[in-house]
Parts: structure tokens; sequence; C-alpha cells
């Protein structure tokens, strides 16, 4: 019973970091793929690289090798630490990599765990590509699902199957909330309703 409160509150930690975005008018621009900034970084690439032969420069610095290198860079975005932990606080990591231990290191593996697996890798470029056709909360919502119920599954392998030590997760339940309160960086990733 108390693996079940302790998994209804890690929940309810992850639920409130995404309703904390609510606030948000838009992510930031380095979750967009954008053409403008795929030439500027061509033409930066291009001008830094002196007593360089042509030929060179032009099979390094081309529009689809840089499509590919800022397309991977917003794509990394959605991973990064600082961003997963605004977005799905500090136990909501320790839930995924928990739960990508467990997808990787387990044989059989559950077909809910790879659609779950599938979603939570490709979700992301619906942001990347479909930022301006659907409304920021529907967006939201939709990229939070895959984290959330992958972060969750971790936590239910760790609390249920491992029998982790309620007191750990009691803490980090409590530094996740203080963080999200106290220090929560959500300026940084996304455009603020005024």
């Amino acid at each position: 019973m108390k693996e079940k409160i302790l998994l209804f509150l890690l929940l309810c930690l992850e639920l409130f970091a995404v309703f904390q975005w609510f606030h948000c008018r838009d992510f930031g621009g380095q979750f967009h793929y954008s053409s403008s900034e795929v030439a500027l970084r061509l033409l930066d690439s291009i001008h830094n690289d002196r007593n360089v032969p042509l030929w060179l420069v032009r099979v390094f610095h081309n529009k689809i090798a840089e499509s590919v290198f800022v397309l991977f860079a917003e794509y990394l975005q959605f991973w990064n630490v600082s961003f997963l932990v605004s977005f799905i606080s500090l136990a909501g990591i320790v839930g995924l990599g928990a739960q990508f231990y467990q997808f990787f290191t387990i044989k059989k593996k559950h077909v809910l765990s790879w659609i779950v697996f599938l979603m939570l890798i490709f979700v992301p470029f619906i942001e990347i590509f479909a930022s301006g056709k659907f409304s920021f909360l529907f967006r939201l919502l939709i990229i939070a699902f895959p984290f959330i119920t992958w972060s969750m599954m971790g936590f239910y392998a760790l609390v249920e199957k491992q029998k982790m030590n309620s007191k750990i997760v009691d803490i980090l339940l409590l530094l996740s909330l203080w963080y999200l309160c106290a220090l929560h960086p959500l300026a940084m990733f996304c455009t603020l309703n005024k």
C-alpha cells in the first residue's frame, strides 16, 4: 500500500512540474527547426574557415549537413538535464533513468514498453517541426505523456519490483518539490505569457 502512495505522489509531482508550463506561450527558439538558422550557421561556418581549400569547405559545410546538425542539436534540447528537471522534475529524471536501465537490461520486453519507448524517442519531432501547426498546450501534453509514462514505469520497477527504500523516494520528492518551487528555470526554455 505504501508503494502505491509513493507512486501516486511521484505522479502528482511530475504533473505539477508539467502544469507549471501552462504559464508559457511557446517553447523557446532552441526547440524549433528554422531554415534561416541553418543559413546563418552555414554562413558562420564557411567564413570561419581560412586557408582551407574551397572544395573541402563545401564538403563539410553544406545545407544538408548543417540541417542534420541543427536538427540533432534541437532534438538534444529535449534530453538536456536542466530541461528535463524543469519539465518533469528531478524525480522524473530518476524514473527515466531507471526505466532506461530496466528496458535495456531485461531480455523480454513488453509491447507497452516498446510503444512508450518509440513515442518517447519520436515525440520531440512534433515540437521541432510542427510548432506553429498546433496549440502549445496540445503539443505540451503530447510531449509530456511519454516522458511521464516512461518515468512512472521506471519508478514502478524501482519501488514495486526492486523494493527501493521509501526514505530515498521521500527525500527525492522533497528535493524535487523544493527545486520546482524555488529555483524553477522555466524562462530559459519557454516564452512566458505576460
